[in-house]
């Protein structure tokens, strides 16, 4: 009994301490953001001067416009594509379909980001679309689909079937089935692959530095630029309403939806 609750006790001292590694450099640099005058830790005093400024400065502010713009519609598309090609990945049996989901669920992973970037870059100066917001949206459309698909497809391998084939009986078509029975039932995955693939898309700057442009500047990417010259506390600003965001996001995503979703592959 008495091994039993020392094993529990010394579980928790090693998970907090687990806790503690990783999120110690987010918390620093929160605390960072709020020193009055330079990045220093311990911080010398307390301010929101630099989240002050940081919504004065105009070049951040027109990329945060870019940013927003590209991952609203970038989600958009991709989780709209994603509805079609999740009920095709699970309903219907075709040559290759088994290797069509594996490459679409784990691209992400097994493609890195700036060899796509490259490649994209490459592939839309050909085209002469380069540095337009066409050319951003569709890039950032290609890395974020794999997350509404992998979350869509769960949904539907638990989805039961019976439901569709007693409005079949009641005489609806597969259209009608879709629209009153299974997209209802599967909304909420639906919505967690728009949220979870506007997070990639808002944060991703591997990417987005090889297809932005002066005129298309997203937030990383400034945030990259003004680093090379600059390192002041409105960065650490900056870093962390970020990370707040994509705090918040994964929250809602968990609340609707688990993130348990995002992980278990439940495709045969």
């Amino acid at each position: 009994m008495k091994s039993g609750l020392f094993f529990s006790f010394a579980k928790g001292i090693y998970f907090l301490f687990f806790l503690l590694f990783v999120l110690s450099p987010i918390i620093i640099l929160m605390i960072v953001s709020f020193n009055p005058e330079s990045v220093e830790f311990p911080p010398q005093g307390f301010s929101f001067r630099w989240y002050i400024e940081m919504f004065e400065r105009h070049d951040f502010i027109n990329a945060v416009r870019v940013s927003f713009y590209v991952a609203f519609l970038a989600a958009l598309f991709s989780t709209v594509i994603a509805i079609p090609t999740s009920l095709a990945l699970t309903r219907y049996h075709f040559w290759g379909r088994k290797q069509l989901n594996s490459l679409i669920v784990n691209s992400p992973i097994l493609v890195p980001m700036v060899l796509t970037g490259l490649a994209l870059f490459e592939f839309f100066v050909i085209l002469g679309i380069y540095g337009t917001y066409q050319s951003l949206i569709l890039a950032h459309i290609i890395i974020t689909m794999p997350f509404p698909i992998r979350l869509i497809c769960a949904e539907l391998q638990a989805f039961n079937p019976f439901w569709e084939e007693a409005a079949a009986i009641a005489g609806a078509t597969k259209f009608q089935s879709f629209i009153k029975i299974t997209l209802p039932i599967i909304k909420q995955s639906i919505f967690g692959g728009y949220i979870f693939a506007f997070i990639i898309s808002w944060n991703n700057f591997a990417l987005s530095i090889f297809i932005s442009s002066a005129k298309t500047i997203t937030l990383p990417v400034q945030v990259y630029g003004y680093l090379r010259y600059e390192y002041k506390p409105l960065i650490t600003a900056i870093s962390t309403s970020l990370v707040f965001l994509s705090g918040l996001l994964i929250i809602i995503i968990d609340r609707f939806l688990g993130l348990e979703s995002m992980f278990i592959n439940k495709n045969k």
